[in-house]
């Protein structure tokens, strides 16, 4: 099955579902430029992690932005997340404060308020690389999920 990104919610998103794997690796030829990164942000997860926990992640999101025009409305996720942004800067709000994300920048969540407020001028393209995860206890117990709605990961419209 060829994976491609799809347009939603202003954005082109093409997502990756995974159930609590300790470990991501992309497969595609198109996709292999990205594990490097992939593998760092497995790293952040685990290491995000108390030392007695496991890693289990959910899906890995990737959302692509042509420019600065598109938005993200405030959510939250119940589960934890660690974002990389490649490409333009682009200022992202974590519970009412703007942070600057810059090519290569990380940014960990747990829970938190966040958005993606428009550009206040003309940007270039970003790829933002988002993994979601939890604990494997946390997983094996259906605690931990992407969506506040009870759905276990994100899904295009398309596929609902």
């Amino acid at each position: 099955q060829r994976l491609a990104f799809r347009w939603w919610a202003g954005r082109c998103m093409l997502d990756f579902k995974v159930q609590g794997a300790a470990t991501l690796r992309l497969l595609g030829p198109e996709h292999k430029a990205l594990n490097p990164v992939l593998a760092a942000l497995v790293a952040l997860a685990r290491l995000s992690l108390p030392s007695d926990q496991e890693l289990a992640i959910l899906q890995l999101l990737l959302n692509y932005y042509e420019d600065g025009s598109s938005r993200v409305r405030p959510h939250r996720h119940p589960c934890r997340q660690v974002c990389a942004s490649l490409g333009a800067p682009r200022t992202v709000e974590v519970e009412g404060r703007p942070i600057e994300m810059v090519h290569g920048d990380c940014l960990l969540l747990a829970g938190e308020m966040h958005s993606v407020p428009p550009a206040k001028k003309q940007t270039g393209p970003r790829l933002s690389m988002c993994l979601f995860y939890a604990t494997a206890e946390d997983c094996l117990q259906r605690s931990a999920s992407v969506l506040s709605n009870g759905s276990f990961w994100w899904t295009h419209p398309d596929d609902a």
